[in-house]
């Protein structure tokens, strides 16, 4: 008898972890949901396409033709909103409810908005998504002025991408070392050195206090110091964290909420969590591996 499998994640590591699921005899009926409106694909690759390098088309891993010759039924653009375990449903943002007899999580982390001033305002951009690098894409051009606030690995890969666009760019970074993370002062003041040499001015140790304006808009730092008198889009992209919502930490504790510890784990049993990144003593560490596209 065939099962209902939901995978609850559209990104490169529940796919992947289908894919390997598809490869053994047929058990499963199974749907995917994912809250973007796209297939699967490459994410990490996005830096290539902010750079004009690649286009859209040449990072997607799994195109619809895969889910449709797989028999994968395919929900795009929805978010799951809830999961009621004791029922084996989910809830959609559409109001959809669908059953499951075996449910993966595999949502993935989002972009982190830092608590700045005015980080609502127009033309403030995140790096995380197809989307967002389209729309970084239609807003670059040669002379627009750029602040990239967040000077780790991917605040870096957009600096460079949105100057090979012709931008003029900036990067503001909290900490006093580019790549805190993954370099000590001597590395990270070496890169430093490197990025001004390509043309991307660095400023460490700065705190981006507010952003004023719509449209065009000035980013003041802390010192007191307006960065620009105009900057025609800042992105914000300090760092990505674990979406955490009613599908992921809520759910485990309504499963002993609802059903008592005893049952709990029989429960769990049937549920399975998957990440392309794990929390560590409260820090985001990356596990996914880039596939070859």
């Amino acid at each position: 008898m065939m099962e209902d499998l939901i995978v609850v994640g559209n990104g490169m590591a529940g796919v992947a972890c289908l894919e390997q699921i598809l490869k053994h005899s047929p058990k499963f009926r199974v749907t995917v949901f994912g809250d973007e409106t796209h297939a699967n694909y490459n994410r990490i690759l996005l830096s290539s396409v902010l750079a004009g390098e690649r286009s859209a088309d040449d990072i997607m891993i799994n195109p619809l033709a895969w889910y449709q010759q797989n028999h994968v039924a395919l929900r795009l653009g929805v978010r799951i909103v809830g999961v009621d375990p004791k029922r084996r449903t989910i809830k959609g943002d559409d109001d959809s409810i669908t059953h499951y007899d075996k449910l993966l999580l595999a949502t993935g982390s989002k972009a982190w908005i830092p608590p700045i001033e005015g980080v609502d305002k127009e033309n403030v951009f995140t790096f995380r998504n197809l989307n967002d690098t389209r729309g970084l894409v239609h807003a670059a051009g040669k002379g627009v002025r750029a602040v990239v606030i967040g000077g780790g690995l991917l605040g870096l890969e957009a600096a460079r991408g949105l100057q090979l666009q012709g931008c003029d760019v900036t990067v503001v970074h909290l900490m006093d070392t580019l790549m805190n993370m993954q370099l000590d002062a001597t590395g990270g003041g070496y890169l430093a050195r490197k990025m001004e040499e390509i043309g991307v001015r660095v400023l460490t140790s700065r705190k981006t206090e507010r952003l004023l304006g719509n449209g065009h808009v000035h980013v003041d730092l802390a010192d007191g110091r307006r960065l620009t008198k105009r900057v025609d889009y800042p992105l914000g992209n300090a760092k990505n964290r674990l979406k955490d919502s009613a599908v992921e930490g809520k759910f485990f504790a309504l499963v002993e909420r609802i059903i008592g510890k005893d049952r709990a784990e029989k429960i769990i049993e049937l549920v399975w969590k998957l990440d392309e990144a794990k929390n560590v003593d409260e820090l985001m560490q990356a596990l996914q591996v880039p596939k070859k596209s």
